[in-house]
């Protein structure tokens, strides 16, 4: 976990995925993430238009992020979709 700072994806659980991106396995029902729609079974592919090809590129990009929204490109099925999530 990032070291006790508050992530815009506190409360979302992730590995890596057979192509890029990372598997959501867990989202926190409570989380900033659930309510912006971020789903078990999403592959995150970017955060804030980073590319992220394995968990530590995501924790890495994670540690960097800013409050305010972190913008994630998302793909669901055959469909990629942008979520934006509001930091706390």
């Amino acid at each position: 976990s990032a070291g006790g700072v508050t992530s815009a994806l506190a409360g979302v659980s992730v590995e890596a995925a057979k192509g890029k991106g990372v598997l959501v396995t867990d989202v926190d029902q409570s989380s900033p993430a659930a309510a912006a729609g971020l789903r078990e079974g999403d592959v995150i592919l970017e955060v804030n238009r980073k590319e992220v090809q394995s968990v530590t590129d995501f924790d890495r990009v994670l540690r960097n992020v800013n409050s305010g929204t972190t913008l994630l490109l998302v793909k669901r099925g055959e469909n990629t979709i942008y979520l934006a999530v509001q930091n706390t």
